[in-house]
């Protein structure tokens, strides 16, 4: 297996762990992504029917799409320290384990981990 593989199980296991920890945080942490997935979409539907009915210029509309990308954004970074601690409580079980026999793939597969959060931040209209 490759580490990105392996970075993304860890990830997913923190977030298990964490709900089982911090059931609070853990909801809203997934209500930020939640958020961060349905309002770039649903603003842009709305902004096609205002501009079919000749309401919204087109440069208003396309300022109103960014501006929901970015809040979208912002939101989904703001909630982003507390899933990263989680993700380093697992990582620190990990290490106590001793699952890898070399340091390098420990950490890699960490890296991978929090490259997984990092990206999972971002409304997914920014790319993959």
């Amino acid at each position: 297996m490759d580490a990105g593989t392996l970075g993304r199980e860890l990830r997913r296991v923190a977030l298990v762990q964490w709900n089982e920890h911090d059931p609070k945080a853990a909801r809203a942490r997934e209500a930020a992504r939640r958020f961060g997935l349905a309002v770039p979409p649903l603003t842009l539907v709305v902004l096609v029917f205002a501009m079919a009915l000749a309401k919204l210029p087109l440069f208003g509309a396309l300022a109103i799409v960014l501006g929901a990308i970015a809040l979208s954004a912002v939101f989904g970074l703001l909630s982003i320290g507390t899933e990263l601690r989680a993700v380093a409580r697992a990582a620190g079980k990990m290490r106590g384990q001793r699952i890898f026999r070399r340091a390098d793939d420990e950490e890699a597969v960490i890296a991978c981990a929090q490259a997984s959060v990092w990206m999972a931040a971002l409304p997914p209209i920014l790319g993959k």
